[in-house]
């Protein structure tokens, strides 16, 4: 006797397939609610301006560095790493906004002092 394909499928027919089937679907429907969450979120994030007017700025280009983005806006690096919170070692990636505010006029940098710490006389 040979059983036929047809009365094992309706026999199943009522039935979920599988326990797994059931435990899955919250799990993948939970995933594409959180992309569909993301996407929104990056598309807000994309309609806010990035800079104003009186904020310079520079978008990095693919093969930048930060030396050489300050050099060509007449900066110091070391003032451009502090101005955006870089160290020397932190990447940089090509998108990002980097901040070229001027150096202040009203700057006051310190004395050159000797060991003892009294004031090094002027020639």
């Amino acid at each position: 006797m040979t059983r036929s394909p047809s009365r094992g499928r309706q026999a199943r027919s009522g039935r979920p397939r599988s326990l797994l089937a059931l435990v899955a679907v919250p799990f993948v429907l939970g995933g594409i609610l959180a992309s569909k969450i993301a996407t929104a979120s990056s598309r807000r994030r994309e309609r806010t301006p990035a800079t104003t007017v009186d904020e310079p700025s520079y978008r990095v280009e693919l093969g930048d560095t930060v030396s050489e983005i300050a050099i060509r806006h007449g900066l110091p690096t070391a003032h451009v790493l502090a101005q955006n919170g870089l160290s020397w070692k932190t990447p940089i990636f090509p998108g990002q906004l980097i901040r070229l505010d001027p150096i202040p006029d009203d700057l006051e940098w310190p004395t050159a002092e000797t060991a003892d710490g009294r004031p090094t006389p002027s020639a």
